[in-house]
């Protein structure tokens, strides 16, 4: 069904000119997002709910969160781990709402007895998160992930440092 064939529809007021909202489409995106992750949930990821009142209503969605502040603003989840509810969801800016990018799907590993999202491993070992995710999916454990690969030049198979002047001048 089209946006516009949609909006045609709409009986909570907010569309401009038979366009929704943005706190429409936010509200309608969040709902999508959880039900389409729910249907292949990854292993390791938290897939938030969205509670009752607000999958039934949108009116109900807009009194808890409120008018979006600008255009720059996105929905985030105070707590990655909870659902979408009133308490833990807001709008913040997409700079300022913990790095993840506008993803709501964390997935968490252990790291020294400890659970920790990807990202917060990654920025603790010096990695990047792609780098990482793409370990963690190649099978590694997240022990052998974190291990950082030293690449000195040369060929990329080459994992032992590059000898040093004196060493070489030692050798001839």
């Amino acid at each position: 069904m089209s946006l516009r064939t949609r909006s045609s529809r709409l009986t909570h007021g907010h569309a401009q000119h038979g366009v929704p909202t943005p706190e429409h489409c936010a509200w309608v995106q969040m709902r999508y997002r959880c039900r389409k992750a729910s249907q292949s949930p990854a292993p390791g990821t938290h897939i938030p709910c969205v509670c009752d009142a607000w999958d039934r209503s949108f009116e109900a969605f807009l009194a808890d969160v409120g008018p979006k502040p600008s255009p720059a603003h996105i929905l985030h989840l105070q707590d990655p781990q909870g659902d979408y509810e009133p308490g833990n969801c807001a709008w913040s800016l997409r700079a300022g709402h913990g790095g993840s990018g506008g993803r709501t799907v964390s997935r968490y590993i252990e790291v020294d007895g400890r659970r920790v999202s990807v990202v917060e491993a990654a920025a603790a070992h010096n990695l990047k998160v792609d780098t990482l995710r793409w370990r963690l999916a190649q099978g590694r454990t997240p022990q052998e992930a974190l291990v950082p690969t030293r690449y000195y030049g040369g060929s990329r198979s080459a994992q032992t440092p590059a000898r040093s002047s004196a060493s070489r001048r030692a050798q001839s």
